[in-house]
């Protein structure tokens, strides 16, 4: 038969299929066989596996700053605290006794109980004042802040 006839045209048919599908393989053997490539299922389960593992790494770096965040926030606020009872006691230029001073206060939201423990010094004028930050519902938690500072005796 000559090139139009019957054999020619399917030879263009087949011609077009192998264009057609791109990823198939060609088999010398059979020209219509198709081996398309793809992820086996043991693939596909390591993919997941790594990919969970992943996202476990990542979900516990964000709690571990989450729960750093809240703790530094609340540091800052004890310091704030402490610092606010030293001044105000400074700015008092009453001589303190020597002892402790319980309070609470509100500060951030937030319920804060503070001690303060006059101590006397060497110096006959200068007493030492160490201020604990706790929070509110945190009775025998160790404090978040102790603050320490002097103060003068009025008139000297």
């Amino acid at each position: 038969m000559d090139r139009r006839g019957r054999n020619g045209g399917q030879g263009r048919f087949l011609s077009g299929l192998k264009n057609a599908c791109p990823g198939r393989k060609k088999n010398a053997t059979d020209p219509l066989a198709s081996h398309y490539s793809g992820f086996t299922l043991l693939e596909v389960l390591v993919a997941l596996a790594v990919l969970a593992l992943t996202m476990g790494a990542v979900i516990k770096a964000v709690g571990s700053y989450t729960g750093n965040q809240a703790y530094l926030r609340d540091k800052t606020f004890a310091t704030w605290v402490a610092r606010n009872v030293m001044v105000e006691q400074q700015l008092q230029h009453a001589w303190p006794r020597v002892g402790e001073i319980k309070d609470t206060t509100d500060m951030g939201g937030q319920e804060w109980r503070w001690l303060a423990r006059v101590s006397q010094t060497e110096e006959a004028e200068l007493r030492r004042l160490d201020v604990e930050v706790r929070l509110g519902d945190e009775d025998d938690a160790e404090p978040l802040v102790v603050l320490s500072g002097f103060l003068w005796q009025p008139g000297t």
